[in-house]
């Protein structure tokens, strides 16, 4: 379901069971932000059987690159594959898009190889980026015809 101000507390209690493994505490108020300034278009929230379970988004830029952003399940549903139902859901949206060439996004250390699943690749790792011991992981997936068609097909 597209965000809306109603899921607000439901996605601030998903960020904040992922702190501090995977999110840092300071984190929380710049998530917090977000969902109240930016989240209107291009965040879903995911539900099973209207069970909240998460949620995640993406904004495109006018060069043709896009970013995942902020893709969050509640800790009570990892490894259930509702984080790559999010994922594949966003990307289908980006590959339907003929303007997007790239895809970015940065995670923690935890999720590389996650990622690297659905073809990302790492570009960059900052140490300690989010918070001491939490390390940034900056990474990126080129739209060729190849990739978009794999994307596409998928569904």
């Amino acid at each position: 379901k597209l965000y809306n101000g109603k899921y607000h507390t439901l996605c601030l209690d998903a960020f904040a069971s992922n702190i501090p493994i995977f999110f840092s505490q300071h984190e929380l108020d710049e998530y917090a932000t977000f969902l109240s300034k930016n989240a209107a278009d291009n965040y879903w929230c995911i539900f099973d059987n209207e069970q909240f379970i998460g949620a995640g988004g993406f904004w495109v830029s006018e060069n043709g690159s896009a970013r995942l952003c902020y893709g969050i399940i509640h800790a009570l549903h990892h490894k259930k594959g509702f984080g790559r139902a999010l994922v594949e859901y966003r990307l289908r949206k980006l590959a339907s898009n003929d303007s997007v060439k790239c895809i970015g996004l940065d995670t923690s250390q935890h999720n590389p190889g996650f990622f690297k699943r659905f073809g990302f690749g790492e570009i960059e790792v900052k140490p300690d980026a989010y918070a001491p011991g939490l390390h940034a992981h900056e990474m990126e997936l080129v739209l060729s015809p190849t990739n978009r068609k794999h994307i596409l097909d998928a569904t």
